[in-house]
């Protein structure tokens, strides 16, 4: 399988995805990520990809340009007596509310683009 994907230059495509990521969480998921072998997950994945790039290109009124990497901050907030800084906390509400906006967005689209409404429902 490896021999495939130097072929395809499989490693090449995906540093030069990761570059288009906006944040370093989103960077490092795609450097991560491992292609996938099931056809219906494949579908499924390519399907929301065709779906969000529509979205974005028909419909332009999302701001996610503040989609901070809270996951050390959720993981802390699970250790019993540990006490989130204020940044931290901040940070967590303000990534939350960017998501609200975002599921809103896209709520109001939701027949058009049901693949999107059903992934952030």
């Amino acid at each position: 399988m490896e021999e495939i994907f130097d072929k395809l230059d499989l490693k090449k495509i995906i540093n030069r995805t990761a570059g288009y990521a906006i944040t370093d969480g989103g960077k490092n998921l795609v450097l991560e990520e491992k292609p996938q072998t099931d056809i219906s997950e494949v579908e499924k994945s390519l399907n929301l990809t065709f779906a969000l790039k529509r979205f974005i290109e028909e419909v332009n009124e999302i701001n996610y340009t503040y989609l901070p990497d809270v996951r050390n901050s959720i993981l802390k907030s699970r250790i019993e007596n540990f006490v989130l800084n204020n940044k931290d906390i901040i940070q967590i509400g303000k990534l939350l509310i960017n998501a609200r906006t975002i599921k809103s967005t896209i709520s109001q689209y939701k027949n058009k683009f049901s693949e999107l409404w059903e992934f952030v429902n």
